[in-house]
């Protein structure tokens, strides 16, 4: 396979159940990398939430929460964020409609949220909205599900999205920032082609970029709307899927 770029989801496809990622895997990443085949991750995490994984040095670039920022020779930088005018907006929106919604708001290296997020960010929080800064966010997260999903997606301005993960949760961000954007606007950089790309993933945020690329692989636990769309699927996330794909089809 003619193959220039590697794209890769995290949590579920690349990482085991435990957030880890086994030697065989390093091993045929670091190989492909020595092969000038680029490494990327796309991910709904933040960067402090990469940086725990202690897997950074992985990969040739990171793309960001589902593609509102990318992170490439160690400058983490905002491609497509929420202007604050209409962060605030919606803020205000979901909280008189909906009293108990539990949500947070993403900037670059801080957090503004009303309910736990440990599970969803490592790093600066506060409480409440009342001091939100001036500056564009990267996403806007909500605890809730299927049950809300088009509800909140009829309330959103024409240049926002809201997208649906299986946690459950809903995170709203600029309609550019999605992760297939980001891979395709990093491409063009590297003077890449679309079909030279192979994609990895497991979730609805995975969805375009695996129907898009030029090969689309899905892990077996992934949803099976994702499965639908991709070309092959590859073991699970605990089975080394990713990598024994790469290690049987690519070099």
């Amino acid at each position: 396979m003619n193959l220039k770029m590697i794209v890769t989801d995290l949590d579920r496809t690349l990482l085991r159940s435990d957030h880890t990622i086994s030697e065989y895997t390093f091993e045929i990443l670091t190989r492909y990398r020595k092969h000038g085949i680029k490494v990327v991750f796309a991910t709904a995490r933040p960067k402090n939430r990469v940086d725990e994984l202690d897997i950074a040095d992985l990969a040739d670039v990171i793309i960001l929460n589902n593609g509102s920022a990318v992170y490439h020779d160690e400058i983490s930088e905002t491609k497509f964020g929420i202007d604050a005018h209409t962060v605030k907006d919606i803020v205000h929106q979901l909280k008189s409609e909906f009293h108990d919604m539990r949500m947070w708001v993403v900037y670059s290296d801080r957090a503004y949220k009303n309910c736990d997020v440990s599970d969803y960010w490592a790093g600066t929080s506060y409480d409440g909205f009342d001091n939100l800064p001036d500056i564009p966010a990267d996403k806007i997260c909500l605890r809730a599900g299927k049950e809300i999903f088009q509800t909140i997606r009829e309330h959103l301005p024409e240049t926002l999205y809201a997208q649906l993960i299986r946690d459950p949760l809903i995170f709203i961000a600029n309609k550019l920032a999605t992760k297939w954007n980001a891979t395709c606007l990093l491409a063009k950089e590297l003077q890449i082609n679309n079909s030279e790309i192979v994609c990895f993933g497991d979730d609805f945020n995975d969805l375009e970029m695996l129907k898009n690329c030029g090969i689309g692989v899905a892990v077996s636990n992934a949803l099976n709307e994702v499965k639908a769309v991709s070309d092959y699927v590859c073991g699970t996330n605990d089975e080394d899927g990713v990598a024994k794909w790469l290690d049987e089809n690519v070099l």
